[in-house]
Formats: structure tokens, C-alpha cells, sequence
């Protein structure tokens, strides 16, 4: 099996737990962080804008940025576990 094979089936198993497993990680600090990231991010864009998140995730990050902004905001990611989650 190829390395890629094998690192898309760790995600696409993981997905279910990845966002809490993250917080206990970090001790809940990456709310935080992505928050911060998301109002840096913000602080750059205009209602034109268009903003592309690789390797989305759980797309946690490219939801808040679409929430709160009026950019096109897309969310890409190689396990369609985790972007099911979204």
C-alpha cells in the first residue's frame, strides 16, 4: 500500500474524532488559535474576495470564514469523511 493510501485511510477512520481529539491536544487552545486565524484572515477580505482552504479538514475553518465575511469561501480536503462532517 502507498503511503498516501495509508495516510487517507488513518483520516478517513479518524474523522469522527478528529475535531475533539484536537482540543484534548491542545488543551482546547486551537478554538482559539482558529479564531484568531479566522480574524486575521477577515481583516484582509472583501466581499470580492476568494478564500481556498486546502486540506480543510472537518471544514471548521473555512465555515466560520463564510459565516462571517461575504467572500467565496471553499473548502477542500482528500478524505470525504471529514468533509462529510461539515
Amino acid at each position: 500500500m502507498e503511503k498516501s493510501d495509508k495516510v487517507y485511510n488513518i483520516f478517513q477512520r479518524i474523522s469522527p474524532f478528529y475535531d475533539s481529539a484536537n482540543d484534548r491536544i491542545s488543551l482546547g487552545l486551537q478554538k482559539s488559535w482558529k479564531e484568531q486565524f479566522v480574524n486575521t484572515v477577515l481583516k484582509t477580505c472583501s466581499k470580492d474576495s476568494s478564500i481556498l482552504d486546502l486540506c480543510s479538514g472537518t471544514g471548521d475553518i473555512a465555515i466560520s470564514l463564510a459565516n462571517k465575511s461575504q467572500a467565496r469561501v471553499v473548502g477542500v480536503d482528500f478524505s470525504e469523511n471529514m468533509l462529510a462532517l461539515s
